[in-house]
């Protein structure tokens, strides 16, 4: 299996690096009979979770326990700067959207901070950490380490894209357009274009915010649990499509009820720069605040605007 496994990596230009570790031979036997234990297919099996429980985590584990415990206190005794959602997405971030799906799926809980035990589910980050560490005679455990394959695709990531600055001009664009063609829409190209732009956007934020609230509600994807996204990606756009529908016709004058949702949406989006600033879990968002926002206070006001003409 490990030839295998090699000639995967190496069709896939990927590096593979060896570390041969320092154990005592009751540490080695501990560890080869945990393996043969493990790879019965009764055992073989288990819940996968990308970040508590995954290919890392568990040679992580296999490791503490042939070292009696003491490889998790070494590693938790080093906090990080980082988190769930900082290393999540700088890894697939090369795969735009992929990384954007993930940034935009992960709630607060993703956001706290990490300590070196936590974040060496990323294995890059769990074999430089061996490095640092000592068995149990207070030797490095890491005797030797030898480049069995070269890499040919590019390094990965050392942070995740910054995306504030282009969703903010995004979001300013895409808004100062909605604005501008439903300023002009006696003219029936800009009031097709109004209504277009509207109907889609309206349709894109709710299923996209179906999906969030599937991954909050149905799944045991916790790290998307109690998604603030939600907020700005708003299933309740819905209910706005006959009203974007009107929007075609030259003498369009929305329901009541329309342009209160509207406003209600305008303001549950606003609400995510409110709790930012408010106590409990911090969810980093603001890319996604800056990109959705302004289209929210766009569509209230358009509404508006055309209740009053």
């Amino acid at each position: 299996e490990l030839r295998y496994d090699m000639e995967i990596y190496r069709r896939e230009g990927r590096w593979v690096e060896e570390q041969v570790l320092s154990l005592t031979p009751p540490q080695r036997a501990a560890l080869r009979d945990f393996l043969e234990w493990n790879a019965r297919p009764e055992n073989s099996g288990y819940r996968y979770d990308y970040f508590v429980s995954n290919c890392s985590t568990k040679v992580r584990d296999a490791l503490d326990q042939a070292l009696g415990g003491t490889l998790k206190p070494q590693l938790e005794r080093f906090p990080t700067r980082y988190s769930y959602r900082y290393d999540a997405v700088r890894l697939i971030s090369p795969d735009f959207i992929a990384g954007v799906g993930m940034d935009v799926a992960l709630g607060p809980t993703a956001d706290r901070p990490l300590n070196l035990w936590q974040e060496s589910f990323v294995p890059m980050v769990l074999m430089r950490a061996l490095r640092t560490m000592k068995n149990s005679e207070g030797q490095p455990l890491v005797a030797s380490e030898t480049r069995l394959l070269q890499a040919v695709v590019p390094d990965d990531p050392p942070q995740p894209p910054d995306w504030r600055r282009p969703f903010a001009l995004a979001g300013l664009v895409f808004a100062g357009l909605l604005l501008a063609l439903h300023r002009l829409r006696r003219a029936a190209p800009a009031r097709w274009a109004f209504a277009t732009l509207a109907v889609l956007y309206s349709l894109v934020t709710a299923v996209a915010g179906l999906i969030l609230a599937a991954l909050w509600g149905l799944t045991e994807h916790w790290g998307g649990w109690r998604n603030e996204n939600l907020l700005l990606l708003n299933p309740l756009c819905l209910l706005l499509l006959p009203a974007w529908f009107g929007a075609y016709r030259a003498h369009w004058r929305p329901r009541p009820w329309s342009w209160r949702l509207a406003q209600a949406l305008a303001l549950l989006a606003a609400l995510t720069l409110l709790l930012r600033l408010g106590p409990g879990l911090y969810q980093a968002n603001l890319p996604w605040i800056l990109l959705l926002l302004p289209a929210q206070l766009a569509l209230a006001w358009s509404l508006g605007s055309a209740r009053r003409a």
